[in-house]
């Protein structure tokens, strides 16, 4: 199980806590104490004061989250969960992943799970407040006997649950009637009217249930008409004269799609409009701002219409839909290019788009999922996570690495070495499940300090954590500096979720992250004149140019500086000087010679034989006399005429020397 985002769910407002910062990136989260003994493994009682936070610990590291069912509200997240066993090999002091576990597999201690606010009951009445950990909601009291849990939704802060006898569970604010329960509850209620329900679903303030015959019900808020009951809930009020808007109280059959013998195989609810597919169609309705409907329009619609699709050379098959707060997504299989994604709605760069268009996907998406604002998901067959748009709440990432677009789908490249199954998008955060571990990843740096980094991260036990290392972390930008904020937020967020006292202990075990790479390591460094050889490349100001060369002789070195026949060095550079007497290097050592700058400070200069990259000039024999000519423009021996003299009548001007 990973996590990402805000999990301040402490407060009932959606406020951020300047010591508990965003989660930038996907950080595994490990079973806690409870769930480890849940798991059915033999554990003595783990707290007792005599045990040592190290056995704890390798209760924690031995086992690992599956997950079932997930669901996501505002700030709140509910799973069906079980923790397995893993193998753990000591000798090699690594964790290796144990087979892919089905969530079918018989002999399962699947259990529900809460975590985050429970300010309005949405976590039942077994929870305070808020919890920061995984804490069982105690909900498998109210099944009947032989029947489990086959399907769990979240709005914005209710919970829907349907077990495998049809019935349906709800709980949490009941504001707008969204849990179908007209008497005031405490807890996981029955709602009434309901039978032979398959599957639920909810968001905003909304709720839905899809029954074994394909017929779907909907109660809770009608504003924005997307409960499909050919209205918006406005009424005229008998008393007042005036419209007042109401909501559907309990749960009610949505009497279009079965007069048009419409057979509903899925369902995808946002915050003011829904999506539904039978076998070969998509109905949109409700709230139509950014064209989300896909009807061509930005009118709101009452009741279902069906979307067309462009025509497509070959066949294409329905296999999933998704909504988010301003857009639709379709899923579409064709026999030639493998998965088609449509899109509809809300665009990243804030246009809206009022049909399906195809968008840039991998072929071999099986998944899509839609969140807040324009975020959206998508799971390939190999079980890679891709991810794009923007969500609504600030603190939500898409964890990727810093150098991914946002308009396009984007590898969220930490979970590339895990098998994602599900992820869900909440109000406020962010929860992917994987089942298994492909397998580590060799590093390619081999610096000593990541060799040491290596050393520590092979010996470590928590081979599921996340490493996101600093070049593929956003930062400010021009920082070169190594940004520790998703640190910060590991360290906070595993103090509230396994104890101040246990959690600051795991994460001194985490492994560390590659440091962020040094890109002047390799860069051209600046020598002296003194310090060349021969294949160097050199970088000369030629009089109004700078020169490219390489160098191949070095006639003087320091060495013999001192020994140099001053008659033997002027008879050469006047040999040289009549084979190059065009070439400006000529001028410029006559110039420099002349100079009443090279009259300043005597000294011998380092003689080289250069061969110049430009063609039209000859190989040539030049003198440099200090290790900064080119750099230092207050240098008396730098190789420069001075053409430009400044002007004794105008301060601030330069005459051309002549």
């Amino acid at each position: 199980m990973f996590f990402w985002g805000s999990y301040n769910f402490q407060t009932p407002n959606l406020v951020e806590h300047e010591e508990r910062p965003a989660l930038r990136y996907p950080l595994y989260v490990p079973p806690t104490l409870a769930m480890v003994g849940d798991g059915g493994s033999h554990v003595h009682n783990v707290y007792e004061a005599g045990d040592a936070d190290g056995e704890r610990l390798r209760l924690i590291d031995a086992r690992r989250i599956v997950g079932k069912l997930l669901a996501c509200g505002q700030r709140h997240l509910v799973a069906v969960l079980a923790s397995v066993e893993r193998s753990y090999d000591v000798a090699a002091g690594a964790a290796m992943p144990s087979p892919l576990v089905s969530c079918a597999q018989d002999n399962m201690n699947w259990f529900v799970y809460g975590m985050g606010s429970n300010h309005c009951g949405q976590l039942g009445h077994r929870v305070p407040e808020y919890t920061t950990t995984l804490t069982k909601l105690h909900f498998e009291e109210l099944l009947s006997a032989g029947s489990t849990v086959t399907g769990l939704a979240c709005g914005n802060k209710h919970t829907i649950i349907c077990t495998s006898a049809g019935t349906v569970f709800a709980a949490g604010d009941n504001s707008f009637d969204q849990l179908g329960v007209t008497a005031k509850v405490s807890g996981f209620a029955p709602v009434a009217g309901l039978a032979h329900i398959t599957a639920v679903y909810a968001a905003g303030n909304a709720s839905f249930a899809l029954s074994n015959k394909g017929q779907l019900y909907s109660w809770g808020e009608a504003q924005y008409g997307h409960l499909c009951h050919g209205d918006d809930g406005a009424r005229m009020d008998a008393r007042t004269l005036q419209t007042v808007k109401t909501n559907v109280k309990i749960p009610a059959l949505v009497q279009w799609f079965v007069r048009h013998h419409v057979v509903i195989l899925e369902v995808a609810a946002a915050r003011g409009h829904v999506v539904c597919r039978s076998s070969d169609e998509v109905y949109t309705c409700g709230e139509g701002s950014y064209g989300k409907l896909g009807l061509g329009g930005l009118a709101s619609s009452f009741i279902p219409q069906r979307v067309r699709f462009p025509e497509r050379s070959h066949s294409e098959r329905l296999c999933g839909i998704a909504a988010g707060d301003d857009h639709t997504l379709v899923l579409r299989e064709s026999s030639a290019v493998g998965a088609v994604v449509y899109h509809f709605g809300k665009m990243g760069n804030g246009d809206g788009q009022l049909t399906p268009i195809i968008i840039a996907a991998p072929a071999t998406i099986n998944r899509i999922g839609a969140g807040r604002g324009t975020m959206s998901t998508a799971l390939t067959s190999d079980g890679l996570l891709y991810v794009w748009g923007k969500h609504s709440h600030n603190k939500v990432s898409k964890g990727t690495n810093a150098d991914a677009r946002r308009n396009d789908p984007q590898m969220v490249t930490a979970l590339s070495s895990f098998f994602v199954t599900d992820v869900i998008i909440g109000g406020t955060f962010v929860v992917a499940l994987a089942s298994f571990q492909r397998g580590f990843i060799e590093g390619t740096q081999t610096a000593p300090e990541m060799n040491a980094i290596n050393d520590r991260n092979n010996c470590h036990r928590h081979t599921w954590d996340v490493v996101v290392p600093q070049d593929a972390r956003v930062r400010a930008r021009d920082a070169e500096v190594a940004d520790y904020t998703y640190e910060t937020a590991v360290q906070a967020f595993l103090a509230q979720y396994l104890g101040p006292k246990l959690g600051p202990k795991y994460v001194a075990e985490m492994p560390e992250a590659p440091p962020l790479t040094d890109h002047n390591a390799n860069a051209f460094v600046r020598i002296g004149a003194h310090a060349l050889t021969t294949g160097q490349k050199v970088r000369l100001w030629m009089t109004d140019v700078y020169a490219l060369g390489t160098v191949v002789a070095v006639l003087t070195s320091p060495q013999a500086e001192s020994n140099i026949d001053p008659i033997a060095v002027r008879n050469e550079e006047e040999e040289a000087g009549k084979s190059n007497e065009n070439s400006p290097a000529t001028d410029v050592k006559r110039e420099t010679k002349n100079s009443p700058e090279a009259a300043v400070e005597k000294k011998y200069g380092c003689r080289l034989r250069i061969e110049w990259q430009r063609d039209d000039w000859h190989e040539e024999v030049i003198t440099l006399y200090s290790d900064d000519e080119t750099l230092d423009t207050h240098n008396p021996n730098r190789w420069q005429p001075l053409w430009f003299l400044p002007d004794p009548e105008n301060s601030g001007d330069f005459l051309l020397d002549r």
